[in-house]
């Protein structure tokens, strides 16, 4: 994320509302809610201050057997498979 003080903002670029999106998107319990602060956030990254150009978006495709647990989507595109529960067990190994 290219928020002010993240060690991945290389550009230096800062935006105080574009902060503070991710900030409550990042407090957000709701899905629906939070999908659109990203959105305003990225709005605001891509179409207003654009500080950034994004050349392409690589996005994994992955097919998990519905009775396997654990296994969420998540930003980054990385799979915690250490957190996947097999079916019949109760629990995720840490």
């Amino acid at each position: 994320m290219y928020v002010s003080n993240s060690g991945q903002n290389r550009t230096g670029w800062a935006d105080v509302r574009y902060d503070e999106l991710i900030a409550a998107a990042a407090r957000e319990a709701d899905d629906t809610r939070r999908f659109a602060l990203f959105r305003e956030a990225e709005r605001i990254l891509c179409e207003e201050e654009l500080p950034i150009i994004p050349v392409y978006f690589k996005r994994g495709n992955y097919l998990l057997r519905p009775d396997f647990a654990g296994l969420y989507d998540n930003v980054r595109d990385v799979l915690p498979l250490h957190r996947v529960i097999p079916p019949g067990r109760g629990s995720v190994s840490q």
